[in-house]
């Protein structure tokens, strides 16, 4: 290929006027994609489609601008195979339609940032993509080389761990605003998966509880999981979430499957089927790991949600005391004691505790379980 004398590309670079031998005038044949990767360094993907540059781009009047992409916007471009007319792409499109979803349609580097967007790519590095699956915490092979966010906090050029990925979003620059109104809340999933953090849910390492009597025949206290293990298209593979994809459910907040934090929900395999994938709702409700399970969420009908922080509870905001066991209350439904003006939890050993606050209308001084 070659440059004007400013090294700039200009259509000689491509085109020979008076040679078609390789169509379209090009100055050499563009069979797999041979003409655009002489001026473009690219990398290796095994997903063939992506191996044409043409299957996205165009190299005259895109109507993205400097991308060259062939739709307006990243999410047009992708959904353009992957909505369902060929048999070979994943149909996205039908799981973004869905009422939970990542929005992926604002234009290309909007000026300024668009609030609450994510495009394809923040995701997905589609010229590294594989169809590889990796064990929790690793990046999926369909994430590509794409770049992230530590657990310290800091960017990376490439992650290694899916969560790494969804740090972009939502650790420090976090704009969701959180599904539940807590009594310690940072609104940072980095804080809340920390190694530091009082109490959470494996995703960075594995869990410091080694007694966990509700997990199913397939779950360890040893295990590590990954966001996109709660956080997929509703119905996917509870063994293999990463087939679902994080892009659209019908559960929110973009839930594998239904969790109901309203209070007053009539327990049902239904109602916590997110928490009954990994939890025998058997021994849940037999009391085997905390012995007001049943009471609570059956007699009284009080949500999980209602008692426990699904992510975890940050350090900068709890204590080993007060928030073990993901202990952080929903201040919505759990209100100061009248008279004192306490709302705290009080862990006092193993399978036990005392509560004193305000729920459903009843004031509890440091009401103890197992119950005395």
């Amino acid at each position: 290929i070659v440059l004007d004398a400013n090294g700039e590309l200009q259509c000689t670079s491509c085109h020979d006027a008076h040679n078609n031998a390789h169509g379209s005038f090009l100055v050499m044949s563009n069979a797999g994609s041979a003409l655009c990767v002489a001026c473009h360094q690219m990398g290796s993907t095994s997903v063939v489609a992506h191996r044409e540059c043409e299957t996205c781009h165009v190299s005259h009047g895109s109507p993205s601008g400097p991308y060259l992409l062939d739709r307006e916007t990243i999410g047009e471009t992708c959904l353009n195979c992957h909505d369902g007319s060929h048999p070979q792409a994943t149909n996205i499109a039908s799981q973004v339609a869905l009422s939970s979803n990542h929005e992926t349609f604002s234009s290309v580097d909007p000026l300024p940032p668009a609030s609450q967007h994510a495009s394809c790519a923040d995701c997905h590095e589609p010229h590294t993509m594989t169809r590889m699956n990796t064990q929790a915490p690793l990046i999926p092979g369909n994430f590509g080389l794409i770049d992230g966010v530590s657990a310290s906090g800091s960017p990376l050029l490439e992650a290694d761990n899916e969560y790494e990925v969804c740090f972009k979003c939502h650790a420090e620059d976090n704009v969701v605003l959180p599904w539940v109104t807590r009594l310690a809340n940072v609104n940072n999933t980095r804080l809340e998966f920390d190694p530091s953090a009082i109490s959470f849910h494996p995703v960075e390492i594995q869990g410091r509880n080694p007694d966990v009597p509700s997990l199913k025949p397939g779950w360890s206290t040893q295990d590590i999981i990954r966001c996109s293990d709660c956080h997929s298209l509703n119905g996917s593979n509870p063994g293999n979430r990463q087939s679902g994809g994080v892009h659209g459910s019908t559960y929110g907040p973009l839930l594998a499957e239904n969790y109901s934090t309203a209070d007053y929900t009539s327990e049902s395999p239904q109602a916590y089927a997110l928490c009954y994938s990994c939890h025998d709702r058997n021994s849940i409700l037999n009391d085997e790991s905390f012995s007001g399970h049943s009471r609570h969420i059956v007699e009284e009908r009080t949500s999980f949600a209602t008692c426990h922080d699904a992510h975890g509870v940050a350090s900068l905001l709890g204590s080993p005391m007060n928030n073990s066991h993901l202990i952080n209350f929903d201040t919505s439904v759990v209100l100061p004691h009248a008279d004192t003006g306490e709302l705290r939890f009080r862990d006092t050993g193993i399978l036990s505790g005392s509560c004193t606050l305000r729920c459903h209308g009843e004031d509890h001084s440091n009401e103890s379980y197992p119950e005395d």
